[in-house]
């Protein structure tokens, strides 16, 4: 079982809790006046088995722990003390034996008033930034003689079975005993105590393993392991008989020393036996009296052992770690869920972009450590946690912006980083690779760092009030299908629309299509033409749409206000049709429309054409030569107008040009340009098979004159142009025929729908709800009675605080007073190992750290 499927029945637990310590406070109040024991109605062994719990169970019987171990629920808590048992949970049993060095740390995972004398407990974990509590009664399984419990327990009789009951309590709030079977250290540890927790799937993850380790321990981080290794050609059992170590399987790093110019590692095995073999093992032979005095070297089969670093690194592979909070710093936590259009996304190229997810803004004020960390509840697929240096929402990240990032399919990970630039703005979020929609994401991302004065902002994804402009439209296959605005056909030809900006401002741009073979763009640009190429000399943002993607969103800050920007899409030459509706949003006034195309049913249209071969006329051009032996055309203009040109070439290997003059008189043909005449051109190049402009006409004082050349070149090509105007005009060949109309042709009515968007409703915590009705109306009168209440609760829980102490105080002096007789213990010690040594043998289920 992983932990991320273990983590979705722990959001329905979370979901159902908000009753929980009521209902606890309640039954410990009924069950000690009427003497009973508790029995839990909601969990083993008054509930049907799983079918994976009938076999980790099969011949058991259920027991009262505390008829076995007769301390106090927290006397004794050792961290020693801790056996495994039969259940594969040894990274959730490294995870309490780190926080039973702190014996506070455990206390705190259980209601005050837990009662071993009732048979009940409250067990407190944390997830998605919520106590997560949890009931359970106090009978665990033994195996059939009654002797020994088949799960986690304490090395002796006299010693706390807390351990026994938070294993259960986790059972329980994750469903069953086989979904808390294998999983990661540091999962365990966050679940227990909240702390920032990462792992690594490769110790060079850390870089300077060993120095790395030696700055953990120094801040007293929970650090595990695993054995993830076993040389070709032996079996598991050859090398667990040969080492002494288990594969995929977790353990705890207790200690990372230098001695006597060597480098040592001290490990844990959480079943409190079986131990490395080789160099410096409990038995070697290499061990100095004053080494054994240097490292606190101790013989005894609790599962501790030293080994040299470079063993360690040789068998070992992963690596995973929790730090402590650190004292004054700051911790904030922002929340959300992935799910629908928001799903299965990356910043990465060939992907479903990142520009719809949440975001936020993260602003420093001084040089500082950062720590960021996520947990999730969802399905097992990678997650990845992202820092960009971007003050605006991520859609792709380049090399430049992304400052660090983690992706693993780890259910809890992070990253910690120095921030030096603090005048930067950085921008975080969470994305899930693969999509799933039967099973959402929830998460939390948890910031932590020691600029106290950090500020996080999410992005506003509200636009509800905003102005927005939409279009829709398609491209099928045919003459004018693909673009490229880094070679050729330029996006002229494409449909484009302005937009125009009162104010610097934010736009957000969202694309819906269909699934497609080919990909499709969107580029925009600050430009009054209309965009061709993607020139340096403009401002300019090119985005692309996997064929696979049918949403993308993306944000454009618009710094520059004193032109219009262009927008439009293209794709590359495809044989399908690609259908699209492109919306823009803005939260301030703009101004928006259709660049001008030209309407085949309604504009005055020409159309000539022509062949361009070798020869003397071959290469003129009107800047600094003479044309007026070329094939020229009349324009006469009434109104002043809008004209478009579609340029249409085959065979060319040398760039074309039309050129347009205004002239005296109907006739005169174009020759030379000079600086005071008023002339138009437009070039076409060479690879690009059509090509479109648009010349505003304004003065039609005069006539016009045309002209098609190119540079010289020696095979012929040809061409044709198109030229529509939205006011009539007349064409004609000068000393030629008549020039052709175009021929009139209908519009399509094409309609294009896409169902709405459905906007991801994001949370802000994940705090449970109470599900017990209100018996009456909230009065002022009645909130001071809930007020009454509160504080009556509150001085009996301080009331039975102040019995548990000094209960355990009686215990602790009835305690020293048998000390003696319960050396009697130690005769059963060479029983109890051959008995550990069996259940040594029966340990088959272990966790890898990945």
């Amino acid at each position: 079982m992983t932990d991320s499927s273990r983590t979705i029945n722990l959001m329905k637990t979370l979901q159902s809790s908000g009753d929980t310590v009521t209902k606890f406070e309640e039954t410990i109040k009924k069950f000690q006046k009427d003497g009973k024991k508790y029995i839990d109605p909601d969990f083993y062994p008054n509930q049907s088995y799983t079918d994976a719990d009938k076999e980790i169970l099969e011949e058991h019987i259920w027991k009262r722990v505390e008829e076995q171990y007769n301390s106090d629920l927290f006397y004794n808590i050792n961290p020693d003390s801790i056996v495994q048992g039969r259940l594969g949970t040894c990274y959730f049993i490294a995870a309490l034996i780190y926080a039973a060095h702190k014996p506070e740390l455990v206390k705190a995972l259980f209601h005050p008033l837990s009662s071993l004398e009732v048979g009940c407990v409250l067990v407190y974990f944390n997830f998605l930034g919520e106590k997560l509590p949890v009931i359970v009664d106090t009978q665990i399984p033994y195996d059939v003689t009654g002797t020994t419990p088949l799960f986690s327990r304490p090395r002796d009789n006299s010693e706390s079975p807390w351990v026994s009951l938070v294993e259960k309590a986790f059972a329980k709030a994750c469903g069953a005993f086989s979904i808390i079977e294998s999983g990661q250290t540091h999962f365990g540890v966050h679940v227990l105590l909240d702390y920032f927790s990462v792992s690594h799937p490769s110790l060079d993850c850390l870089g300077d393993v060993f120095g790395s380790l030696l700055k953990m321990k120094a801040i007293n981080a929970m650090i595990g392991t695993a054995v993830n290794h076993i040389p070709n050609g032996m079996s598991e059992d050859d090398f667990k008989n040969y080492t002494g170590l288990i594969d995929k399987h977790a353990y705890q790093i207790l200690d990372i020393k230098e001695a006597q110019k060597k480098k040592f590692i001290k490990l844990r095995n959480p079943w409190g036996n079986f131990e490395w073999t080789g160099d410096y093992s409990d038995t070697s032979d290499k061990w100095t009296e004053s080494l054994k005095k240097e490292l606190g070297f101790e013989n005894s089969n609790d599962g501790a052992f030293w080994m040299l670093f470079s063993d360690f690194s040789r068998y070992f592979t992963s690596i995973s770690y929790s730090f402590p909070p650190e004292k004054n710093w700051k911790k904030e936590s922002v929340y959300g869920v992935i799910t629908g259009s928001i799903d299965g996304r990356s910043p990465c190229e060939k992907s479903k972009n990142v520009g719809c997810i949440p975001q936020w803004s993260l602003k420093f004020t001084k040089k500082a450590k950062v720590r960021i960390h996520y947990e999730i509840s969802g399905n097992p697929t990678y997650h990845g946690l992202y820092l960009a240096k971007k003050a605006i929402k991520v859609d792709f990240l380049d090399p430049e912006s992304l400052v660090i990032r983690s992706s693993t399919n780890s259910c809890v990970n992070g990253f910690e980083y120095e921030i030096t630039n603090f005048d930067n703005t950085y921008t975080f979020f969470l994305t899930r690779l693969e999509e799933n929609k039967e099973v959402p994401c929830f998460y939390r991302i948890v910031v932590e760092s020691s600029d106290t004065n950090f500020v996080i902002k999410k992005y506003d994804d509200d636009f509800s009030k905003a102005v927005k402009f939409e279009t829709t439209g398609s491209f099928e296959p045919g003459e004018f299908d693909g673009w490229d605005p880094y070679s050729s056909p330029p996006l002229t030809s494409c449909r484009q629309w302005f937009l125009k900006f009162s104010q610097k401002t934010e736009l957000r741009i969202r694309v819906f299509k269909n699934i497609t073979e080919k990909t499709l763009d969107l580029f925009i640009a600050n430009t009054d033409e209309k965009i061709s190429y993607a020139l340096k000399g403009i401002e300019y943002r090119d985005f692309r749409l996997e064929p696979f993607s049918d949403f993308e969103e993306y944000s454009v800050q618009i710094n520059s206000v004193e032109k219009p920007w262009m927008i439009c899409l293209y794709r590359p030459k495809s044989d399908d049709i690609t259908k699209y509706k492109l919306e823009c949003i803005c939260r301030d006034k703009f101004e928006y429309g259709l660049m001008p195309e030209p309407d085949r049913e309604n504009d005055c249209g020409f159309i000539i054409s022509g062949k361009l071969v070798k020869g003397k006329t071959d290469g003129l051009s009107p800047y600094g030569g003479d044309i007026s032996p070329m094939k020229q055309w009349n324009l006469v203009f009434t109104k002043p107008t809008k004209l478009i040109l579609i340029y249409k070439q085959k065979g060319a290997t040398t760039q074309h040009s039309v050129y347009l003059q205004q002239k005296n008189s109907i006739g005169e043909k174009m020759s030379t340009f000079y600086k005071s005449s008023l002339h138009f051109d437009f070039d076409i190049e060479p690879d690009s098979s059509y090509d479109q402009c648009i010349w505003d006409i304004t003065d039609v004082s005069k006539p016009y004159v045309l002209c098609v050349t190119r540079s010289a070149a020696n095979s012929p090509s040809e061409y044709s142009l198109e030229l529509f105007g939205k006011e009539n005009y007349k064409m004609n060949e000068i000393g030629g025929k008549d020039t052709p109309k175009t021929k009139k042709v209908a519009k399509k009515e094409q309609k294009i729908d896409f169902p709405p968007l459905v906007m991801v409703q994001q949370p802000e915590n994940f705090s449970p709800k109470s599900t017990r009705p209100s018996t009456q109306k909230p009065t002022k009168q009645s909130s001071n009675n809930k007020e009454n209440e509160a504080k009556k609760k509150i001085e009996e829980v301080k009331a039975n605080e102040n019995e548990i102490k000094s209960d355990d105080k009686k215990k602790a002096e009835d305690k020293k007073k048998t000390d003696n007789k319960n050396t009697t213990n130690e005769s059963n010690n060479d029983s109890k190992e051959e008995q550990e040594k069996t259940e040594a043998k029966n340990q088959s289920k272990c966790c890898l750290l990945i």
